[in-house]
């Protein structure tokens, strides 16, 4: 399963000079065990998270997230459903906090990494049958994908103690 999140809106609220959390949403493209060249009904759907970070100096921000998501697509025969969830670890790094310290502006890159958790169905579009799933019952209720996540953002504060996030995450 391979996901791209990308569009990303986050917003970052800080409790303490070194304590954050935040919330974010975004949406999903998919590309998952279903997709096909054949799936033309695929389109994005939104992702929700949530999480913490602290703040080492200016410029370096360790944060967990948790992100919780939905992906869907058809073709004329049949149309599968995905439901994702993703614990992850990340590091986000302030380019320009390690030049200044006015509190202004961010340019943030960040990666990390996690794992997805999901289960997937692939459904008959005439009659509603299941026809597949991903895992298949015999095996697991779910599976568990190990994933590297990178990308950018600006951060533009909002106040002290507050900041609105764009940016693209994959």
């Amino acid at each position: 399963l391979s996901l791209l999140l990308s569009l990303a809106i986050s917003v970052s609220g800080f409790a303490q000079e070194n304590l954050s959390a935040n919330v974010f949403t975004g949406l999903f493209f998919p590309f998952n065990d279903f997709t096909a060249t054949d799936y033309e009904g695929y389109k994005p759907n939104l992702g929700v998270g949530a999480g913490i970070g602290y703040n080492f100096g200016n410029a370096f921000r360790l944060r967990g997230d948790l992100l919780y998501g939905s992906i869907n697509g058809n073709n004329e025969v049949s149309y599968y459903q995905t439901n994702i969830f993703e614990p992850s670890l990340s590091g986000e790094l302030n380019l320009l906090g390690l030049f200044n310290n006015d509190g202004g502006v961010k340019l943030n890159l960040q990666g990390g990494t996690g794992f997805s958790i999901y289960h997937g169905s692939l459904y008959d579009r005439t009659t509603g049958a299941r026809l597949n799933e991903s895992p298949p019952r015999s095996d697991k209720s779910v599976s568990t994908n190990a994933f590297v996540s990178y990308g950018a953002n600006i951060g533009i504060p909002l106040s002290n103690h507050l900041e609105l996030n764009l940016g693209y995450l994959n």
